[in-house]
C-alpha cells in the first residue's frame, strides 16, 4: 500500500499557509535583527498566528433589523437601506482597524522581545 499525508483543502488550508508564511516571515524578521533563536521565533509566531485566527474567527456576525415606512417610494426605501448598510460597514471597519492596530503592536513586541530597547523604539 501507499504512503497517506493529509492534505487540508478550504479554509484550513489557507490557515496553513498563512501560519507558515507567518513563520518563515518572523524568523527572517528576527534574523535581520540578530534573534537567531529559532525555536522561540517559531513560539512566537505560533502565538501571532492563534491571536489572528481567534480574532477573525470570532467576528461576530453583524445583522440590522429596522423599518421603513410603508408610504415611501422604493428608490428611498433603498436609499435608507444603503445608507443604514454604509454606517453598518464603517462601523465594523472602525473597529476591526483598531483591532489590527493592536494586533500588529503585540506582533511586533512578539518579533523584537530578545532585542535591545534602543534597537526598536516604540511610541506608546
Amino acid at each position: 500500500m501507499g504512503e497517506f499525508d493529509n492534505v487540508n483543502f478550504g479554509a484550513e488550508r489557507v490557515w496553513d499557509e498563512s501560519h507558515q508564511r507567518l513563520t518563515e516571515n518572523l524568523i527572517l524578521v528576527g534574523a535581520l535583527f540578530g534573534d537567531n533563536d529559532e525555536d522561540l521565533l517559531r513560539a512566537k509566531a505560533d502565538c501571532a498566528h492563534r491571536m489572528i485566527r481567534t480574532i477573525v474567527e470570532e467576528l461576530p456576525a453583524v445583522e440590522f433589523n429596522f423599518e421603513i415606512p410603508d408610504n415611501l417610494p422604493p428608490d428611498q426605501c433603498e436609499l435608507i437601506r444603503e445608507s443604514v448598510r454604509a454606517a453598518g460597514f464603517q462601523g465594523v471597519e472602525t473597529a476591526m482597524m483598531h483591532s489590527v492596530e493592536v494586533l500588529t503592536n503585540a506582533i511586533f513586541d512578539l518579533c523584537t522581545s530578545k532585542l535591545a530597547e534602543e534597537s526598536h523604539p516604540v511610541n506608546h
